[in-house]
């Protein structure tokens, strides 16, 4: 069984101290480490390391290269999808590393720009289109759907965003 998680993606800084910090001191860390985290990517890694095969869609809220580069370095065949809000997407998986700016729009409302980013990128590349066509349509249905009012009613269907792609 294939399992697709959606869930967040960030980077944990931890910071080894001797004691807890006291209301109003400032201590020094004995170690300080970064690492590929959140509560999305975290359950998606346990599924994998469990022998699930498993598919993450997430967005990120630091810098997407670093992200990029720690998940490749520790999962180099793994298909990495990242959501860049405004800056708009990135690919990265056996076919290369590809970006996708945003495409611009009267912004009315962006609770759903994830998810339909999500499902079009999702749909479209399970049908076998390369990963830049994938990112070019779910940009473009995420368009679409921050130029509308709520979230399940903003997600645009199929042939609206094709009508968008021959724009």
């Amino acid at each position: 069984m294939k399992i697709l998680n959606f869930g967040s993606l960030n980077i944990d800084k931890t910071y080894n101290i001797k004691n807890f910090v006291k209301s109003g001191e400032t201590v020094m860390a004995l170690k300080y480490r970064e690492f590929c985290g959140g509560k999305g990517l975290n359950q998606s890694i346990a599924l994998a390391r469990a022998g699930a095969e498993i598919y993450h869609a997430g967005i990120e809220d630091g810098n997407p290269e670093y992200i990029l580069e720690k998940l490749s370095d520790r999962y180099p065949d793994a298909e990495i999808v990242l959501t860049l809000g405004e800056k708009g997407s990135c690919y990265q998986g056996t076919a290369g590393t590809f970006y996708q700016p945003a495409y611009r729009i009267k912004t009315v409302d962006t609770t759903a720009a994830g998810d339909t980013f999500c499902g079009y990128f999702i749909q479209t590349y399970s049908q076998g289109q390369k990963p830049e066509e994938a990112l070019k349509r779910a940009a473009k249905a995420s368009a679409i759907a921050v130029s509308r009012q709520g979230a399940s009613p903003s997600i645009p269907l199929a042939e609206e965003v094709a009508a968008y792609l021959n724009k």
